[in-house]
C-alpha cells in the first residue's frame, strides 16, 4: 500500500498543468535551476538564485521533484503574466523542512489577501471575474496540489512593495508520510 501511495504522488508531482503525465525525459529536481534561470534571463528579467542553505542530498526525492515542478511553474507565469524585471529564487533546507521561495517585482494578481491553501485559492477563484479567472487557472491550481501531495505548505502574497511572493515549506523529518492524489 505504501509503495502504491508513493507512485500516485509521484504521477501527481509529474503532472503538468493540464492534468496530464508530464514530459517523458527524466526530470533533475532542482539541480537544473540553471535553466529556469536561463530562460527567466532569456526574457529580459533579472534572476538571482541562492541554495547555498539548501541540503539536496537530505531532501527527499520525491519533495526536490516537487519544488522543480512548482518553480517551472512560477517561472512559466512570471513571464507570462508578472510584467517582472528582476526575480530571487532560493532554496534552503535544514533537518525538519525544506523551502522554495519565488519573489518577483511584477504587477502581481491583484488579490486582496494571502492565499495558503487550495480551498482559499478556490475561493478567490471563485470571487475573481472572467479575467482574473483566466490568470489563475490551472497552473497555480497545479502548485497547490503538487504542495498538498509532499504534506507541503504554500503561500502566495503580494507584499506592500508589489510583486509576487510564493513559498513552499515541505517536511522531511517525515517525508514517507505522502497524501494520496
Amino acid at each position: 500500500k505504501a509503495s502504491l501511495d508513493e507512485i500516485r504522488a509521484m504521477v501527481g508531482v509529474l503532472r503538468n498543468s493540464e492534468g496530464e503525465v508530464a514530459e517523458t525525459v527524466p526530470t533533475q529536481g532542482t539541480k537544473d535551476v540553471s535553466g529556469y534561470v536561463a530562460y527567466l534571463n532569456s526574457a529580459g528579467i533579472s534572476c538571482s538564485f541562492d541554495d547555498e542553505h539548501y541540503e539536496r542530498s537530505h531532501v527527499p526525492a520525491l519533495v526536490d521533484l516537487a519544488f522543480a515542478r512548482i518553480l517551472k511553474e512560477a517561472t512559466t507565469n512570471i513571464v507570462k503574466h508578472a510584467s517582472a524585471s528582476t526575480v530571487r529564487i532560493v532554496l534552503s533546507s535544514n533537518s525538519q523542512e525544506a523551502t522554495l521561495e519565488i519573489t518577483d517585482d511584477g504587477c502581481g494578481m491583484g488579490i486582496a489577501r494571502e492565499i495558503d491553501s487550495l480551498d482559499a485559492f478556490s475561493q478567490v477563484f471563485r470571487d475573481t471575474g472572467e479575467e482574473g479567472r483566466a490568470l489563475m487557472g490551472n497552473g497555480l491550481r497545479g502548485m497547490f496540489e503538487r504542495a498538498h501531495l509532499i504534506g507541503a505548505a504554500l503561500t502566495i502574497r503580494e507584499p506592500v512593495s508589489g510583486g509576487l511572493e510564493i513559498k513552499v515549506s515541505a517536511p522531511i523529518a517525515n517525508s514517507s508520510e505522502k497524501r494520496s492524489i
